[in-house]
């Protein structure tokens, strides 16, 4: 009988966790969607003079930090059982990785095993994650524009992730994409 319990027990948990994953998913695509309206009514960021290295607007309000293909997207299930809090992206080696919309570098560097990062604070309690530079152009409290270089993939099997953060919770990079 205890051997039972147990598995109910587990099975239990098992579903609580489904339900929160189910509601979750529900609650992060109705706030990605009014966002994203949100976002793409703003004005996107302009050249200042003199700052030719800088990006240039793309009339959207989030790009891609690079050209690739998507490996796994938002909330799939990776190869570890968790589900995937941003997409990844398979890019050519040495790829320019650019930021995907403006803002002030909050950290610039290596962290843990995912290799270099950079995480921007957009304002407004907006912010993005770039995992897995090979290396890093950018330094903490730096102003980039959208575009602007943020550092290069790396050379063996380059893939980099990228998650999009609204006051921590984490949002469906597909529905800002213009």
């Amino acid at each position: 009988m205890s051997a039972n319990a147990a598995i109910a027990f587990e099975q239990a948990i098992a579903q609580g966790e489904r339900a929160r994953d189910i509601a979750g998913r529900i609650d992060n695509q109705r706030l990605s969607a009014t966002k994203a309206a949100e976002l793409a009514a703003l004005d996107g960021p302009f050249i200042r003079p003199g700052h030719s290295e800088q990006g240039r607007p793309s009339g959207s309000a989030y790009i891609l930090p690079a050209a690739g293909q998507v490996v796994a997207g938002f909330s799939e299930l990776n190869v570890n059982g968790y589900r995937e809090r941003g997409i990844r992206l398979a890019v050519y080696q040495a790829a320019r990785i650019v930021a995907p919309a403006g803002g002030t570098i909050s950290f610039a560097g290596r962290y843990r095993s995912y290799g270099n990062i950079v995480i921007i604070e957009h304002g407004k309690g907006w912010n993005s994650l770039i995992t897995n530079l090979d290396s890093v152009e950018v330094a903490k409290s730096q102003k980039i524009d959208q575009g602007a270089l943020l550092g290069r993939a790396g050379k063996n099997g380059p893939e980099i992730g990228v998650e999009l953060r609204k006051n921590g919770r984490v949002m469906d990079i597909a529905a800002m994409l213009g």
